[in-house]
């Protein structure tokens, strides 16, 4: 009736009123500062937690033997890395379009693991040609892995922040932190070391005892090659041992022809400079051995190069036939 008030409460209902430029740009400005800032924590959280993990997970399996850590050593390392991630998740975060974002956190996530490829590569005193190889066959697939990581996590990220800004439901928007950092987690479970691995460097503890405690002509027969160099006068003092794949063979040891590529390497690092490097081709075959001496030693004429170290169909042929033409050129 007239006069009368509409009893549809919708046609009664008001609409909110439209914000201004002013305000709209403002509310856009809050929500990138707040996406940004989030990939940094998260970021930060998330590296600052995997390497934590991936560092101290042997030393607490493996009591006893001095396994091998990232220089500068704990707990700078965990913190080095953090400080990485959280760079790696500004960048990702800082673009309105995600696809640019994904691309500069991930230039930069690949970045950050050349350099620490290249450190460790010049500590162990590998050939700068060498190096250029072993860094041009990892390019690719990394960038291919880290392309994939930031990609998720920018994706989470995006989720997480349109439930914020909408006040949807706090599973979503607590949730998919939690969920990322104890992926985090998870991922540096994944640096424990195999049952292989952790009897091949026990071994490879054995070795090193059974050299140090032998006299000049009584070297362990792995030992008492040409190509491990003065082993009595160089090994001396605290070491490190590392267990790896060396899918790249920088190590530049001939690899067993019936081993598929499942070999494994343990590296022992001493603290003088000398480095003494074990090819094992299953847990309980015998070694085959080489050493980089910093001690006055020089090399022996018959150490491997990396150009002996594969068949030319192989990739280590493929490899040692860049370097060749590296080193020709130079």
């Amino acid at each position: 009736m007239r006069g009368q008030p509409n009893p549809d409460p919708y046609l009664n209902a008001q609409l909110p009123p439209l914000l201004d430029d002013t305000a709209a740009r403002q509310r856009q400005r809050h929500f990138t500062r707040s996406r940004r800032l989030t990939g940094f924590w998260l970021g930060l959280a998330m590296g600052t937690l995997y390497f934590t993990i991936a560092q101290l997970i042997n030393p607490l399996l493996m009591p006893g033997l001095p396994i091998y850590q990232l220089p500068p050593g704990m707990p700078w390392t965990a913190l080095i890395a953090g400080l990485a991630g959280g760079l790696t998740g500004l960048l990702a975060a800082w673009p309105d379009g995600s696809l640019v974002g994904i691309l500069w956190g991930s230039l930069v996530g690949t970045l950050f693991f050349d350099v620490y490829a290249l450190a460790n590569s010049v500590s162990d005193s590998l050939p700068l040609s060498w190096i250029g190889v072993f860094l041009l066959f990892i390019l690719l697939p990394m960038a291919a892995m880290t392309s994939a990581v930031i990609g998720g996590f920018r994706w989470a990220l995006n989720r997480q922040q349109a439930a914020w800004q909408d006040q949807r439901s706090r599973w979503i928007t607590h949730g998919i932190p939690v969920l990322l950092i104890t992926a985090a987690a998870v991922f540096g479970l994944t640096a424990q070391y195999s049952e292989e691995a952790r009897i091949v460097i026990t071994r490879m503890q054995e070795l090193i005892r059974a050299g140090q405690a032998a006299q000049a002509q009584g070297l362990p027969a792995e030992l008492d090659v040409s190509q491990v160099i003065r082993f009595k006068e160089n090994a001396q003092g605290p070491y490190t041992l590392e267990w790896s794949r060396d899918e790249t063979n920088r190590y530049a040891i001939p690899r067993p022809a019936n081993t598929g590529g499942n070999e494994s390497i343990v590296i022992a690092r001493f603290s003088n400079g000398y480095l003494l490097v074990c090819l094992f081709p299953n847990a309980y075959a015998s070694a085959e051995c080489v050493s980089r001496g910093r001690l006055g030693a020089a090399p022996d004429a018959r150490q491997p190069t990396p150009a002996a170290s594969g068949e030319p169909g192989s990739i280590y042929g493929k490899m040692a036939a860049i370097q060749n033409s590296v080193t020709a050129e130079e």
